[in-house]
């Protein structure tokens, strides 16, 4: 039952959840970008940038205000203060940032809601 669940691309991995806070990696912070809407290359080039950038543990394309939300992973806020200003606000393209620091985990969880699915 496994092995078809893997073939037919219902499982799709296995990983090790890590605590981030054993590993020094304490700051959690939640970053939407907004990018410049007559830059053609814009998207593509933040694309390709979070590929490259371990601090980011998933990135999102949104409808809205803002273009990409993306969830970026720090041991602090000096840290975090160079990766933005280094890194995010000198991608060319990128005309807006909003950061939400993440005080309290309530909900952190990898299982899907299958009571929606049929069989």
């Amino acid at each position: 039952r496994v092995r078809a669940l893997e073939e037919d691309g219902i499982i799709a991995g296995y990983a090790a959840l890590l605590n981030p806070e054993k590993l020094g990696l304490g700051l959690t912070i939640h970053l939407d970008v907004a990018l410049d809407k007559r830059d053609a290359k814009a998207r593509d080039r933040l694309k390709a940038a979070v590929q490259t950038w371990s601090e980011v543990t998933w990135c999102h394309s949104l409808s809205g205000e803002m273009d990409y939300t993306m969830q970026v992973v720090m041991p602090d806020l000096k840290h975090y203060t160079s990766f933005l200003m280094d890194r995010v606000l000198t991608l060319p393209g990128v005309i807006n940032v909003k950061s939400s620091f993440v005080l309290e985990k309530v909900k952190d969880t990898t299982v899907l809601p299958l009571n929606y699915v049929e069989g």
